[in-house]
This record gives C-alpha cells, structure tokens and sequence, in this order.
C-alpha cells in the first residue's frame, strides 16, 4: 500500500473484502474488523458481489454458537468479541458477586 492518508472513506474494507473474497477458495483466511460488525461485514461484501457467505464470526465460535468450524474464513469482529467479553464477565460476576475466582 501506498504511504498516505488512508483515512475513512479510502476503500481499507472493500480491498480487504475482495482479499478475503478472492483468496478464501485457495487457503485460510482472517479478516479483522476494527469499525464494523460482522453482519455489516456481510452486507457489504454482498454489495460489491463478493461472496464471504462461508464465514463464520470468532465472537460465536467463542461463545460455543458454531460447534463445527468447516471454512477458510474467520472474521474477528472487534465488536462481537467486546460484547462476549462483557457477557463472560456478566456471568463471572453472578457466579462470584466479590469478582474474583477461585481455584
């Protein structure tokens, strides 16, 4: 990449949809979503025609909502996984009101 002002609006997420797009078929592939949801990330892949429909969230693999992992493509939404981390502490909480843990 060019050096630059590669501020909001220059195309950072649209370059990488079509990274993750083009490559997913060929080997591995993570996606990191800093300012977007991984819904939203789905939805603008489809509006440039990019198919990302194999992929499948970090947030629910860690929160055990996708069991059986089978595709190249992770999408790490900063998002989703702040929100698990938010439900774990919420439920480590009520387990243990003091909030520390206890072997």
């Amino acid at each position: 990449m060019a050096p630059g002002d590669w501020g909001a609006g220059t195309g950072k997420s649209i370059l990488a949809m079509q990274a993750a797009g083009a490559n997913v078929g060929a080997m591995p592939v993570v996606f990191v979503s800093t300012e977007t949801r991984f819904r939203d990330v789905m939805l603008q892949a489809g509006q440039f025609n990019i198919d990302l429909s194999d992929a499948v969230s970090l947030a629910d693999v860690l929160a055990g909502r996708v069991k059986d992992v089978k595709t190249n493509l992770i999408v790490i939404d900063l998002f989703g996984l702040a929100r698990e981390y938010r439900e774990l502490l919420r439920l480590g909480m009520r387990r243990d009101p003091g909030g520390l843990s206890h072997p």
